[in-house]
């Protein structure tokens, strides 16, 4: 893999949770890093959740090595919210595959 590879801008965020006015926990999401990825589309599919069709899209980022990465993260790329499900190293700590879902509920 080349750097030049890393060719789309993606943000990375992390969750806070805080306590709202009346009491509830609440989920505040901010941005930890914005960093180049390489971007590629895996599977996909749809299933009902709740009542509401939910297209699903498994989608893998690529990006420089960042040990503070985890999978109660979110990447957002171009606009679109992806939840982490899994963080693999690859070579050597030099990049991480960040493998997330897309959900689309209609």
């Amino acid at each position: 893999m080349q750097l030049g590879d890393l060719d789309r801008r993606v943000r990375i965020e992390q969750c806070t949770w805080v306590t709202d006015s009346v009491g509830q926990r609440v989920a505040v999401w901010s941005t930890l890093a914005t960093v180049w990825a390489k971007v590629s589309y895996e599977s996909g599919g749809e299933r009902y959740e709740a009542d509401q069709k939910v297209a699903e899209r498994i989608v893998k980022f690529i990006v420089r090595y960042n040990s503070s990465l985890n999978e109660t993260m979110r990447v957002v790329y171009d606009g679109v919210v992806h939840d982490v499900l899994a963080i693999e190293e690859v070579d050597r700590e030099r990049y991480q595959v960040l493998r997330s879902i897309r959900k689309d509920r209609s």
